[in-house]
């Protein structure tokens, strides 16, 4: 609307400019030539008019037919606008003040197209001619006061076009509005569809009358809904200034499968998340944004909180308040390219679904999905978090978990960050750096008395299983994925186990002692207490070495050796026990635990269980501070 008002402005004071030289002259082919030819040098746009007439009056009536105005050289379409009909009553004075004063304005096929190429050009744009530059600045409106006041609007027919190839936007469609009669004011109404990254686009706006837009004291209507492939948006609400897009205050509602998608619809570099459904309410104070009473659910979790987006700094700002009261683990998935839960009772979008049965089809545990991290360099953020309780279906038992989340100039980084897990605590930082074009991730975190218990609680151990866990782990890697990423970490980490007891059950498997663990299938299991236990794990291009794990308990010594390759997404580990009791039958065979991660087998190494033997458990206690000292100096 700007650019044709802009436009039909600059004819306007040429017409009143002509007729102060010669009324009639003005009418001639002469005349309208001049009049057009001045205006297309004014905006750098050939203009072109089949006719123009003007009934002078001290009110002037205006009218062309065939208007056009000829696009840029790189556009597709051949004009920029056309019209099969322009007729408008101008009141001239208001002119001299730079006031667009009509008593009626109408179009009759109004067709506007509208494009920016690759280069981010728009052929809009008056800025490759700094006259016509100056003079749109000067008629364009900056804020309702400033909007031409037009006493009766008629668009009849009217079309307009958006292509954007950058952002894969390309749309069509009506534009029309009523009389806009003062008595019976009728809406502005648009209509476009197209495609959004080849996904169907549908916008629909119904705004207020014309009238309402300058001279209505109340704020002014608006309802839009726009539909972009299985994304929803609906915004109803007014605008105290609708031009300026000041003093908003809109209610919102978006739904759709991944909250990613929004992205090239409104710019906000939001994370890929699960199917969501969210409301809101939003202001704006300038050229800042607020998004209150935010809630809503993104996968199987509640979301409540507070935003804001502030366009000020160089770089937008986005700051953010969010809790969840019940967080469902597995729907923090997709923040790391990983993908949620799916089946009954889970919520995972089908492109997900999809997915997640490709990665279990083909053996793999961490995903070849590319991470987004150009995008991370569009926006700051500074984002808190909390979820005081955890629903976590997986052997990592989270409880609760709370982080700072800030992103600056491409690197973001989640600290403080800490979480609840199986009774104790995993805290430090984690780093995803997207300043380069490939993108690296780190996790410098420890962990504190996390009860071995829970990582067994499926299983028959998990009754008379105690001890805890503690240590620490530092693990960096690149790549353009969080595959690419684990395949190429380099780190260490230490581990320490005390405070309580192992499952007898356990133990026996480990040491393979028959009769002990004959007796205690049938009976109870028996509860070995744990004197101490240390490890050291390096990792090297995605391979995690572990250095002779030790666990003391009362009943053996078990050691660990092998690794875990994160390339391959394998694990192949060694546990053998050196018992401290009697055993009639000991088969001193190591268990093995080798396969894919998350699908595992364990096994009898079978080349070392061929001869039973008598075991007479000659095992001394480890001395545990040396142990310690020596897992933590790396020896």
């Amino acid at each position: 609307m700007r650019l044709a008002l802009y436009i039909l402005s600059g004819l306007v004071l040429l017409i009143v400019a002509a007729a102060a030289g010669g009324m009639w002259w003005i009418k001639t082919d002469d005349g309208r030539d001049w009049v057009t030819g001045r205006a297309s040098a004014g905006i750098g746009h050939d203009i072109y008019a089949e006719s123009l007439s003007v009934e002078w009056s001290w009110r002037p009536t205006v009218e062309l037919t065939g208007l056009r105005v000829a696009n840029a050289d790189w556009a597709q379409a051949d004009d920029l606008m056309r019209a099969d009909r322009v007729a408008f009553k101008i009141h001239p004075w208001p002119l001299l003040r730079g006031d667009l004063v009509l008593d009626y304005l109408t179009l009759e096929a109004p067709h506007l197209d509208l494009e920016r190429d690759g280069e981010g050009r728009a052929n809009w744009s008056f800025s490759e001619n700094p006259a016509g530059a100056t003079a749109a600045e000067g008629v364009s409106p900056d804020d309702r006061g400033d909007a031409p006041r037009i006493g009766r609007l008629e668009i009849r027919d009217g079309r307009i076009a958006y292509r954007d190839p950058e952002r894969g936007i390309d749309v069509e469609g009506t534009v029309a509005t009523g009389k806009g009669e003062m008595d019976a004011p009728e809406p502005l109404a648009l209509k476009l569809d197209g495609t959004l990254q080849d996904r169907p686009l549908t916008i629909d706006f119904t705004g207020g009358s014309i009238l309402a837009l300058r001279d209505g004291d109340d704020p002014y209507p608006v309802d839009l809904t726009i539909a972009a492939g299985q994304t929803d948006f609906a915004m109803k609400g007014t605008f105290v200034d609708p031009v300026a897009l000041e003093g908003a205050d809109v209610a919102i509602e978006l739904t759709g499968p991944n909250l990613s998608e929004i992205f090239p619809l409104f710019g906000v570099p939001t994370p890929p998340t699960p199917p969501y459904a969210l409301s809101g309410r939003v202001t704006r104070d300038g050229k800042v944004w607020h998004v209150d009473k935010l809630e809503g659910r993104i996968g199987d979790s509640d979301i409540a909180g507070t935003a804001t987006l502030d366009y000020r700094p160089e770089r937008p700002m986005l700051t953010a308040d969010l809790v969840s009261q019940t967080l469902d683990f597995d729907d923090l998935g997709p923040l790391v390219g990983a993908t949620p839960a799916y089946g009954e009772g889970e919520t995972a979008s089908e492109e997900q679904e999809r997915t997640g049965r490709r990665l279990v089809e083909e053996g793999k545990l961490f995903p070849d999905i590319p991470i987004a991290a150009e995008r991370l360099r569009l926006m700051d953020m500074n984002i808190t978090f909390k979820a005081p309780k955890v629903i976590s279906r997986t052997e990592l038992a989270v409880t609760s978990l709370e982080a700072t989340v800030t992103v600056e100039n491409g690197r973001a980084v989640a600290d403080p960050f800490r979480m609840g897990v199986a009774g104790g605590v995993l805290s430090g930082e984690l780093a995803l750096n997207a300043r380069e074009d490939i993108p690296s991730a780190d996790a410098d975190v420890s962990f504190e008395e996390l009860a071995l218990s829970a990582f067994f609680r499926d299983s028959e151990y998990f009754e008379t299983m105690g001890g805890t866990l503690s240590g620490t782990l530092y693990i960096v890697g690149s790549g353009r994925s969080l595959a690419d990423v684990m395949a190429s970490a380099d780190g260490d980490g230490v581990i320490e186990v005390s405070k309580g007891a192992f499952s007898g059950l356990l133990i026996e498997a480990a040491g393979v002692d028959l009769v002990e663990a004959l007796v205690l299938y049938i009976g109870d299991d028996a509860r070995v207490p744990i004197r101490c236990g240390a490890g050291r794990a390096v990792v090297k291009d995605g391979v995690a070495q572990f250095d002779r794990v030790v666990v003391d308990t009362a009943d053996s010594v078990l050691y660990a050796r092998g690794g875990v390759n994160l390339l391959d997404q394998t694990v192949d580990l060694y546990i053998t026990a050196d018992p401290k009791d009697f055993s009639l039958i000991d088969l001193n065979a190591p268990v093995r635990v080798n396969g894919r991660l998350g699908d595992a087998e364990t096994s009898i190494e079978p080349n070392k269980a061929d001869i039973p033997f008598f075991e007479m458990g000659e095992a001394e206690d480890v001395d545990c501070a040396a142990l310690r000292g020596q897992v933590l100096k790396g020896g």
